[in-house]
C-alpha cells in the first residue's frame, strides 16, 4: 500500500492506550486558575472520567484546566446568546452578529482540540485504546460482523 506524506501514523506503531502506572493520577484537585464554578464542575467530572480510563497523569492538568475554562466561556456564550439574542444593534440602527458568537465559537474550537487530545472524543479514544494509531491496516474487515 502506498502511502502519500503525512498520511498518518504507519501501521505496526503501536500507541500505549493508558498512561504508564508510575506517572498515573488518582485523584487531582481543582487548580485556583479555573474561572468559574461551571469550570470547577467541569473539572471534577472530566478529570474522574480520565481517571476511571486511566489516561490523567501531572502533564495533562494544564491542557485540562484550558478544556474546562473554554467549556466554561462556551456555556457562558450560550447563555448570553440566548438572553440577548444573536444580533446586536448598531450605532447606525443596523444589525450585527452578536460578539458572543464568536466568543462561542472559540471556545468551541478549543474544546474540541484539547478534548480530542486527552482522549475525549469517541475517534481519539477509539485510536488510543486500540494502539494501532486508528489507520485499520491490521488486515481484519472491521465490518465481518455485520455480513449475514
Amino acid at each position: 500500500m502506498t502511502r502519500a506524506a503525512g498520511g498518518g501514523r504507519k501501521g505496526g506503531k503501536q500507541l500505549a492506550s493508558t498512561a504508564p502506572s508510575c506517572e498515573l493520577i488518582t485523584r487531582i484537585d481543582p487548580p485556583n486558575e479555573l474561572i468559574d464554578d461551571n469550570a470547577v464542575s467541569i473539572w471534577q467530572t472530566t478529570s474522574k472520567i480520565l481517571i476511571e480510563r486511566k489516561l490523567l497523569t501531572l502533564d495533562h492538568a494544564p491542557m485540562l484546566m484550558s478544556y474546562c475554562n473554554s467549556f466554561s466561556r462556551y456555556l457562558e456564550a450560550e447563555k448570553m446568546l440566548s438572553d440577548q439574542g444573536l444580533t446586536i444593534s448598531t450605532a447606525s440602527g443596523g444589525e450585527k452578529k452578536h460578539p458572543a458568537m464568536n466568543v462561542r465559537q472559540d471556545a468551541l474550537s478549543s474544546m474540541t482540540r484539547l478534548g480530542s487530545l486527552l482522549g475525549l472524543d469517541p475517534l481519539s479514544r477509539a485510536r488510543m485504546s486500540s494502539g494501532t494509531g486508528g489507520d485499520g491496516d491490521d488486515g481484519a474487515n472491521e465490518f465481518e460482523e455485520f455480513k449475514s
